[in-house]
Parts: C-alpha cells; structure tokens; sequence
C-alpha cells in the first residue's frame, strides 16, 4: 500500500513516476501482470492499462445487520465506464 500527498505529488507527476517505477520493475522481472488496484481508474487507462472486474463479498452474524446489508447490497450497480472516474476539479 502507498499513498500520496496530491498537493506535493501533483507538480512533480508523481503518480505517474511511482507508476513508470512499477512497470519498469515488472517488465525487469518478467511479469505478465501488474495490479494497479481499483481506484483512479483513469489515468491508468490512459497509459494503457486494461479494467478487470472485482468482485466483493460481505457476511454478518447479526440478522438485522445481515438484511440490512442486503437491501445496501441490491442498490450497488456495477459499470466499467470509466468517464470522469477519479478526477477532481481544480
């Protein structure tokens, strides 16, 4: 896990060096495959990175707690479009 300070990061392109580490690590050790994670999916599809799908899963011991996270559960939608995914304004 790592994270950024977006205010630091941001006018040195770190996200996109730390990323360019990565593959270059990868592409070293004869990696087919790098996890790049679920989130700001954007920028990593812009460099040529491919979506995969996730899949998650939830259990209580509480019934109330069960059913509520069921009726939660039914109301999550699942979408590959990525338009806008993890930008912020400026």
């Amino acid at each position: 896990m790592q994270g950024l300070d977006y205010e630091l990061a941001r006018p040195l392109k770190a996200y996109f060096v730390m990323m360019q580490h990565v593959i270059g690590i990868a592409l070293k050790e004869g990696k087919s495959f790098v996890d790049f994670g679920p989130t700001t999916p954007k920028p990593k599809l812009d460099i040529g990175c491919t979506s995969v799908g996730i899949t998650g899963a939830m259990y209580a011991v509480n019934p109330l707690l069960r059913a509520a996270i069921g009726v939660a559960a039914s109301k999550v939608t699942s979408s590959m479009d990525t338009t806008n995914a993890g930008e912020t304004k400026e």
